[in-house]
């Protein structure tokens, strides 16, 4: 069973969380939003409700002790964390460069990018993602790679979960027989790692989009005047 503090943290988090949600984005703002930005921010703001919903979702499949579960939203958790840490710094990039002419390939790739055959963008790869948040917090790799194991019918994900040797001969079977702690302290250290990091690149990226909208009206009248 899930530890009552853990769930009562995870649930604070959630709370938080909640409490910076987006429901509308548009780009009819005076000045108009400039495409690229606008494009950022609906990805930013989907993410964050994709986010959501698999944090909900975890602390509901921890307090019900199905935690093969919570250790998948876990291991998707983690792969939001990631691409948001990959927004949060190519937009800092771009601020830093004081150019953001290379944001636009990355906005269109994020926001509608998929692996299917002969589509216009292809989607980025997540391990990418997960290899850049490993630079700044070493072992961030190693608990996704841990996750994973269960996301897989092998040892993990089906004989360690959901059996246990009895006796000499026997096998039981049935829903985590064996030590049901350190599967729950798992999920919950990866969920609560997962989020702090996400909530830090979530607010990160708000301090640098008035830079860069600034930047994008730069080139824009740049632009107009090279072709007049």
């Amino acid at each position: 069973m899930a530890n009552a503090s853990d769930i009562e943290v995870l649930r604070e988090l959630l709370a938080e969380l909640r409490q910076t949600s987006v429901s509308h984005v548009t780009a009819a703002t005076r000045p108009i939003t400039p495409k690229v930005v606008f494009k950022l921010l609906v990805f930013r703001e989907a993410l964050y409700w994709r986010t959501l919903e698999f944090l909900e979702a975890a602390i509901c499949e921890l307090e019900a002790n199905r935690f093969t579960s919570a250790l998948l939203l876990a291991r998707a958790l983690q792969e939001n964390v990631a691409a948001n840490h990959y927004l949060s710094k190519r937009i800092q990039k771009a601020v830093k460069d004081d150019n953001c002419d290379f944001l636009d390939e990355d906005a269109m790739k994020l926001l509608l990018g998929a692996r299917w055959e002969g589509h216009a963008y292809q989607a980025k790869n997540v391990i990418g993602f997960l290899d850049r948040v490993e630079k700044i917090l070493p072992g961030f790799r190693g608990v996704y790679d841990g996750l994973s194991e269960f996301a897989h019918p092998n040892y993990s994900g089906v004989a360690l979960a959901f059996s246990k040797p009895k006796g000499e001969y026997g096998v039981e079977l049935g829903a985590y027989p064996r030590d049901k702690s350190k599967l729950s302290s798992q999920a919950v250290a990866a969920l609560m790692g997962g989020i702090e990091l996400y909530c830090i690149d979530y607010n990160s990226t708000a301090e640098y989009l008035h830079d860069l909208v600034q930047i994008c009206y730069r080139d824009l009248e740049t632009n107009i005047r090279f072709e007049e």
